[in-house]
């Protein structure tokens, strides 16, 4: 896997492309040796986390929180995962 990860990289590459390379890499050996699926999903998962970390979200409701924020979770959603309580000027989704 390493040998093929090494041949898809180029000078100047960055860590989160050799991320996304090595992902991408695992996967698609996966019909090779079904074994892969596992590497991928580790591979996977670290990266989010690498990702997530670096916009300082160190737990559930700081995710939730960011992405009702960014609109990207509705109002009743929010306010189920977070337990706050509906403000009169809020409408449910």
């Amino acid at each position: 896997m390493a040998t093929k990860t090494i041949s898809g990289l180029y000078d100047g590459a960055t860590t989160a492309e050799l991320d996304r390379l090595s992902i991408r890499t695992s996967a698609e050996m996966i019909t090779e040796e079904p074994q892969y699926s596992r590497l991928a999903a580790r591979l996977l998962a670290s990266n989010v986390e690498k990702e997530v970390r670096g916009q300082g979200i160190a737990s559930f409701s700081q995710a939730i929180g960011l992405g009702h924020a960014e609109g990207l979770i509705g109002d009743e959603t929010a306010v189920h995962a977070l337990h706050i309580p509906e403000s009169p000027g809020r409408a449910s989704s």
